[in-house]
């Protein structure tokens, strides 16, 4: 980065007023944050982006009756990691995480595999690709 840039970025911080008053309104952060139409317009918002790249032979929706669904990666079961990695404030408890979300919407008779797979910054050994392929044709979301 050049100083030049730092000289800017710093310059707009002290011309917005960052340098005196760096959280100008604690108390409408405090009201707003998490207020109830936020985070229903999150969820909104959230669900209409998320796009099918394919849909081989109309697999989606999944119907009830699917037989086996492995959920595979170690994101899958962290309600930390659904918050993201600019979660401010935000509360890991009322986070549901992929895993609990397929629980929650699968039918009684669908059985669903958890392997947590590798770490984040781990490599994929093909021991645990084995391990986690294990049932017969699941339907795999990672």
């Amino acid at each position: 980065m050049s100083s030049a840039t730092v000289t800017r970025s710093g310059n707009a911080e002290f011309d917005l007023g960052l340098c005196e008053r760096p959280y100008t309104d604690e108390q409408r952060e405090k009201a707003v944050l998490f207020a109830k139409e936020h985070v229903d317009a999150v969820r909104r918002i959230a669900q209409k982006s998320i796009v099918v790249l394919k849909n081989n032979g109309a697999l989606l929706p999944l119907s009830k009756d699917v037989g086996t669904i492995a959920v595979i990666g170690p994101l899958a079961d962290s309600k930390e990691d659904m918050l993201g990695s600019w979660s401010a404030h935000g509360k890991p408890e009322e986070a549901i995480t992929v895993l609990e979300g397929i629980r929650a919407k699968a039918g009684p008779r669908t059985q669903i595999v958890y392997a947590r797979g590798c770490g984040v910054h781990e490599g994929t050994p093909r021991k645990l690709l084995r391990r986690s392929a294990q049932p017969r044709n699941p339907m795999s979301f990672c």
